[in-house]
């Protein structure tokens, strides 16, 4: 079983990992729409 420290890091690697994927599709992140 997994220590909890080693729980955390694995979802912030996928997490890492997810973001360029998003980047190279041109997807749009929440944090960059616009308000208007």
């Amino acid at each position: 079983m997994p220590t909890p420290r080693e729980t955390i890091l694995t979802a912030l690697h996928a997490r890492l990992l997810a973001l360029p994927a998003n980047a190279l599709r041109g997807d749009v992140l929440p944090e960059r729409v616009p308000v208007e």
